[in-house]
């Protein structure tokens, strides 16, 4: 049950991250053309591209935590041979997105009761900081869910399926 609910929490940051991104391209190129071959532009189109970079860099990092592939963490994961050591920069690691993750909560009730609105796309602001909220949750539990394999490679023995569980 839990590789299925981890297979479609990666399909989700999968798509939703490229959309981000695509979607940020194309509108791009869309206003750039519009501007400069017919003197016309998207009105909310910058404001789009920016918050939906924002978006996609933050599930963008999720995936990096996912994939363990940024760089601070594989600098120092790699020169590391101590177990305990590499458990504690995760755990680190992991404290910090909760910490992030909570602060974000605070800020999105926040702009819940302020009722700000973006100013060209008139949307209410929670939306676009509601990505840095969700991207550190999910770091989070991405880093948390790596500490768990780690945790049951290294120290159970568990080293593949089936295996049985030392612990």
């Amino acid at each position: 049950m839990w590789s299925k609910f981890s297979y479609i929490l990666k399909q989700a940051e999968n798509i939703s991250g490229s959309f981000m991104l695509l979607s940020a391209t194309v509108i791009l190129v869309v206003n750039v053309i519009l501007r400069y071959c017919f003197g016309l532009g998207i009105s909310w189109a910058e404001e789009y591209i920016r918050y939906s970079l924002i978006a996609g860099a933050y599930l963008g990092a999720s995936i990096a935590v996912r994939e363990k592939s940024h760089v601070a963490m594989s600098l120092v994961l790699d020169t590391i041979n101590n177990r305990i050591y590499t458990l504690i920069i995760m755990l680190v690691t992991a404290v910090f997105c909760v910490i992030i993750f909570y602060l974000g909560i605070k800020q999105h009730l926040f702009l819940l009761a302020m009722r700000q609105m973006s100013a060209a796309m008139v949307i209410p602001m929670y939306i676009p900081y509601l990505f840095i909220t969700i991207g550190f949750f999910l770091m989070a539990f991405r880093t948390i869910e790596n500490m768990v394999i780690f945790i049951l490679k290294e120290f159970c023995g568990n080293h593949g399926k089936g295996a049985t569980h030392k612990c």
